[in-house]
């Protein structure tokens, strides 16, 4: 690691920006590094955080969160109100796209051999999808029966894209190992 640590300190400023950039596209997952390493550093007072559209809970720290059911579902992205994952542009390609999530139920019905599935309401399996490519975008794989709680201001980005009719949403189901 050593010997990789001294040649990106001899790059210059813009061949290691060039060089982040890469990546980034490379990897999409370190988007939300990048996104922890700003708003860390980040020295703007709380004063200058705007208001948001809702009274976000206190355990939420980039103001985008609502209330969850579950103490377990009470989890903030962790970021800045600027920063925030769920305002992440990245978010919205890869987790929020009709395309990419028609895609994935493609996928997910071919991998599972389904060939009839019952109609499912569109903004439901919308999403449930959506909640799948969080997960993978953010953790890149997972085992079996391994569950990912998303945070709060995601999963109501997700809920506002793809609403309930009825204004009711499962929530978070852990793993119960038999």
């Amino acid at each position: 690691m050593e010997k990789y640590k001294k040649m990106i300190d001899e790059l210059e400023l813009n061949d290691l920006k060039d060089l982040m950039f890469e990546c980034l596209q490379h990897n999409q997952a370190m988007v939300i590094d990048v996104l922890q390493k700003l708003s860390d550093k980040s020295d703007k007072s709380n004063d200058d955080i705007p208001k948001a559209l809702h009274e976000a809970p206190e355990w939420c720290i980039c103001k985008n969160c609502r209330e969850m059911p579950s103490d377990l579902e009470k989890m903030c992205c962790n970021l800045r109100p600027e920063y925030c994952l769920s305002k992440e542009e990245t978010m919205a390609l890869y987790v929020l796209d009709e395309m990419q999530l028609a895609f994935s139920r493609a996928m997910l019905r071919d991998f599972r051999q389904l060939t009839d599935l019952e109609p499912e309401e569109a903004n439901k399996s919308n999403r449930h999808h959506a909640y799948r490519l969080f997960v993978y975008w953010r953790h890149q794989r997972l085992m079996k029966g391994d569950r990912r709680i998303i945070p709060s201001c995601c999963v109501w980005r997700i809920r506002n894209e793809f609403p309930s009719p009825t204004g009711v949403y499962r929530g978070f189901q852990p793993n119960v190992q038999m």
